[in-house]
Protein backbone atom coordinates (compact mmCIF):
# COMPACT_ATOMS: atom_id res chain seq x y z
CA UNK A 1 0.00 0.00 0.00
CA UNK A 2 1.21 3.43 -0.96
CA UNK A 3 1.30 6.45 1.09
CA UNK A 4 -1.73 7.60 -0.22
CA UNK A 5 -3.76 4.69 0.18
CA UNK A 6 -2.70 4.80 3.77
CA UNK A 7 -3.47 8.70 4.08
CA UNK A 8 -7.18 7.89 2.41
CA UNK A 9 -7.95 4.72 4.86
CA UNK A 10 -6.42 6.69 8.12
CA UNK A 11 -8.90 9.35 7.08
CA UNK A 12 -11.78 6.46 7.22
CA UNK A 13 -11.06 5.50 9.86
CA UNK A 14 -10.19 8.66 11.79
CA UNK A 15 -13.49 10.15 10.75
CA UNK A 16 -15.85 6.96 11.42
CA UNK A 17 -16.82 4.66 14.37
CA UNK A 18 -16.27 1.18 12.39
CA UNK A 19 -17.80 -2.31 12.31
CA UNK A 20 -15.83 -5.34 12.36
CA UNK A 21 -16.23 -5.81 8.54
CA UNK A 22 -15.30 -1.92 8.59
CA UNK A 23 -18.55 -0.16 7.76
CA UNK A 24 -19.41 3.39 9.16
CA UNK A 25 -21.51 3.41 11.93
CA UNK A 26 -20.93 6.31 13.56
CA UNK A 27 -18.68 9.63 13.54
CA UNK A 28 -15.88 9.21 15.73
CA UNK A 29 -16.26 12.51 17.85
CA UNK A 30 -14.26 12.10 21.42
CA UNK A 31 -17.63 12.22 23.06
CA UNK A 32 -19.88 9.31 22.62
CA UNK A 33 -23.32 11.67 22.86
CA UNK A 34 -21.63 14.22 20.20
CA UNK A 35 -21.44 11.21 17.71
CA UNK A 36 -23.63 11.40 14.56
CA UNK A 37 -25.40 8.47 12.41
CA UNK A 38 -22.43 7.80 9.81
CA UNK A 39 -23.32 8.69 6.06
CA UNK A 40 -24.55 6.37 3.59
CA UNK A 41 -21.29 6.48 2.12
CA UNK A 42 -18.03 7.49 1.85
CA UNK A 43 -15.83 8.08 -1.29
CA UNK A 44 -12.15 10.24 -0.98
CA UNK A 45 -9.65 9.62 -3.53
CA UNK A 46 -5.90 11.06 -4.62
CA UNK A 47 -4.59 11.34 -8.06
CA UNK A 48 -3.53 7.46 -7.92
CA UNK A 49 -6.13 6.02 -5.61
CA UNK A 50 -9.57 6.37 -4.26
CA UNK A 51 -11.43 4.38 -1.10
CA UNK A 52 -14.76 3.97 -0.55
CA UNK A 53 -16.78 2.54 2.15
CA UNK A 54 -20.43 2.58 3.49
CA UNK A 55 -22.85 2.60 6.21
CA UNK A 56 -23.67 -0.51 7.78
CA UNK A 57 -27.10 -0.32 6.96
CA UNK A 58 -27.09 -0.26 3.29
CA UNK A 59 -27.78 -3.20 1.06
CA UNK A 60 -25.44 -5.65 -0.70
CA UNK A 61 -27.22 -4.38 -3.95
CA UNK A 62 -26.73 -0.81 -3.67
CA UNK A 63 -23.38 -1.34 -2.05
CA UNK A 64 -22.78 -3.02 -6.21
CA UNK A 65 -24.35 -0.55 -7.99
CA UNK A 66 -22.21 2.83 -6.09
CA UNK A 67 -18.85 0.08 -6.86
CA UNK A 68 -19.69 -0.37 -10.52
CA UNK A 69 -20.24 3.42 -10.74
CA UNK A 70 -17.14 4.28 -8.92
CA UNK A 71 -14.99 1.80 -11.07
CA UNK A 72 -16.70 3.16 -14.40
CA UNK A 73 -15.43 6.92 -13.33
CA UNK A 74 -12.15 6.43 -12.49
CA UNK A 75 -10.04 8.32 -12.74
CA UNK A 76 -12.14 11.34 -11.68
CA UNK A 77 -11.50 14.42 -13.98
CA UNK A 78 -11.84 16.51 -10.73
CA UNK A 79 -10.47 16.92 -7.48
CA UNK A 80 -13.47 18.64 -5.91
CA UNK A 81 -16.21 15.83 -6.65
CA UNK A 82 -16.97 12.95 -9.00
CA UNK A 83 -18.60 13.26 -11.84
CA UNK A 84 -22.48 12.42 -11.84
CA UNK A 85 -22.50 12.81 -8.24
CA UNK A 86 -26.48 12.96 -8.10
CA UNK A 87 -26.37 9.89 -9.52
CA UNK A 88 -24.77 8.29 -5.78
CA UNK A 89 -27.64 9.61 -4.29
CA UNK A 90 -30.44 8.96 -6.87
CA UNK A 91 -29.08 4.88 -6.34
CA UNK A 92 -28.55 5.08 -2.42
CA UNK A 93 -32.13 6.92 -2.11
CA UNK A 94 -33.55 6.76 1.06
CA UNK A 95 -30.11 5.83 2.48
CA UNK A 96 -28.53 8.79 1.93
CA UNK A 97 -31.18 11.80 2.56
CA UNK A 98 -29.33 13.67 0.35
CA UNK A 99 -26.62 14.90 2.54
CA UNK A 100 -23.35 15.89 1.35
CA UNK A 101 -19.62 16.73 2.07
CA UNK A 102 -16.16 17.23 0.75
CA UNK A 103 -13.16 18.59 2.45
CA UNK A 104 -9.41 17.90 2.02
CA UNK A 105 -7.03 15.77 4.21
CA UNK A 106 -3.54 16.52 5.14
CA UNK A 107 -0.04 15.06 6.68
CA UNK A 108 1.93 16.52 9.78
CA UNK A 109 5.16 14.99 10.43
CA UNK A 110 4.86 13.49 13.66
CA UNK A 111 7.48 15.00 15.73
CA UNK A 112 7.00 18.63 17.98
CA UNK A 113 4.31 21.02 16.21
CA UNK A 114 5.26 24.51 16.31
CA UNK A 115 3.03 27.07 18.41
CA UNK A 116 3.72 30.02 17.14
CA UNK A 117 1.55 32.65 18.82
CA UNK A 118 -0.90 30.12 19.78
CA UNK A 119 -1.47 29.09 23.14
CA UNK A 120 -1.86 25.49 24.54
CA UNK A 121 -5.33 24.77 26.25
CA UNK A 122 -5.07 22.94 29.27
CA UNK A 123 -7.22 22.68 32.59
CA UNK A 124 -5.27 25.32 34.35
CA UNK A 125 -6.22 27.84 31.57
CA UNK A 126 -9.37 26.80 30.26
CA UNK A 127 -11.11 29.87 31.12
CA UNK A 128 -9.51 32.01 28.10
CA UNK A 129 -12.23 30.29 26.31
CA UNK A 130 -14.90 32.42 27.94
CA UNK A 131 -17.10 33.25 26.63
CA UNK A 132 -17.06 33.07 22.91
CA UNK A 133 -15.66 28.68 23.09
CA UNK A 134 -17.05 28.19 26.90
CA UNK A 135 -18.63 24.90 24.97
CA UNK A 136 -15.02 23.02 24.77
CA UNK A 137 -14.11 23.76 28.10
CA UNK A 138 -15.37 20.05 29.55
CA UNK A 139 -13.75 18.56 26.72
CA UNK A 140 -10.52 19.97 27.07
CA UNK A 141 -8.50 16.65 28.57
CA UNK A 142 -10.33 15.11 25.07
CA UNK A 143 -9.09 17.05 22.32
CA UNK A 144 -5.59 17.39 23.17
CA UNK A 145 -3.79 18.45 21.33
CA UNK A 146 -6.22 21.84 21.61
CA UNK A 147 -4.75 25.06 21.22
CA UNK A 148 -5.79 28.72 21.01
CA UNK A 149 -5.36 32.12 19.57
CA UNK A 150 -5.70 34.62 22.72
CA UNK A 151 -6.49 38.13 22.56
CA UNK A 152 -6.94 40.13 26.07
CA UNK A 153 -6.69 36.99 27.95
CA UNK A 154 -9.76 35.49 25.59
CA UNK A 155 -9.71 32.74 22.81
CA UNK A 156 -10.57 34.28 19.67
CA UNK A 157 -10.08 31.07 17.52
CA UNK A 158 -9.34 27.40 18.75
CA UNK A 159 -7.99 24.36 17.18
CA UNK A 160 -7.98 20.96 19.00
CA UNK A 161 -8.71 17.04 17.94
CA UNK A 162 -11.96 16.15 16.87
CA UNK A 163 -11.84 12.81 15.75
CA UNK A 164 -9.11 10.19 16.85
CA UNK A 165 -8.00 6.73 15.35
CA UNK A 166 -5.08 4.30 15.97
CA UNK A 167 -3.83 5.92 12.33
CA UNK A 168 -4.72 9.61 12.68
CA UNK A 169 -5.91 12.61 14.19
CA UNK A 170 -8.66 15.05 12.84
CA UNK A 171 -8.33 18.95 14.34
CA UNK A 172 -10.57 21.61 13.39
Amino acid sequence: MNWQSELLQAHVETLYVLDDSGDMCTTNEPHPPGRRRAPAFHLSWTDWDYVFCFRHDVPVERRRQVEELVASQWPFRSSEEPPEKDRYVEILGEYCKGRGGAGPAFVVPEGELPTGDATLVTRDNAHILQPGFAGWREEVDDVQPFYAVVVDDRAVSTCGTVRRSALGIEAG
